[in-house]
């Protein structure tokens, strides 16, 4: 088995405003575990716990679903918090795209792996990248530093699906590909 799920790549500018918040950020580190740049992603569907002998058959799958897909952007713009910004557990840049092509992926990937037993996402799909998890309670005026971070709106441009393997270490998750999927239009 093998913790896996699968996303898009950001721009290396979105790695950047990561990096600025975690900096400026910093003196928040003992209460919220801020995602590593290197790390960030936007999650289309986490599939958890995967058998290995399943791999060829969600690698069809994921391959059907992106085959149609043109290349498409997306904005990163504004943060906000889950579930709410009063009980905050996870901080997040939102993700602005308006053709809906990240929505319908989710949503097509959501619908074929359900027939390999693979849970179906209750909730509605909220296109973001986290940028950290609370570990402890945090203040009003804490809070206020990640709802309140202002950058300027970062473009992104997607031209391929991940599948990842998620490996937990003591410092941190490790992602490795498992497979890329090219969206048309890609370039070489």
């Amino acid at each position: 088995m093998k913790r896996t799920f699968i996303a898009v790549p950001v721009a290396a500018e979105t790695r950047h405003v990561l990096e600025k918040i975690n900096t400026d950020l910093h003196h928040l580190s003992k209460k919220v575990k801020f995602v590593e740049p290197h790390n960030a992603h936007l999650t289309l569907k986490f599939l958890g716990d995967t058998p290995e002998d399943r791999f060829e058959m969600i690698t069809r799958l994921i391959q059907q679903v992106t085959s149609d897909i043109s290349s498409f952007d997306f904005t990163c713009q504004g943060t906000g918090a889950f579930p709410n910004s009063r009980q905050a557990r996870v901080f997040w840049l939102g993700c602005e795209e308006s053709s809906g092509v990240l929505r319908r992926l989710s949503q097509q990937l959501d619908k074929v792996l359900v027939g390999l037993g693979f849970a179906t996402e209750n909730r509605p799909f909220r296109s973001h990248l986290t940028i950290a998890r609370v570990r402890q309670p945090l203040t009003d005026a804490e809070i206020a530093s990640f709802m309140e971070y202002d950058y300027p709106a970062v473009h992104n441009r997607v031209d391929r699906v991940i599948w990842f393997e998620s490996t937990l270490l003591p410092g941190g998750p490790h992602y490795r590909p498992i497979k890329t999927f090219d969206l048309k239009g890609k370039e070489s």
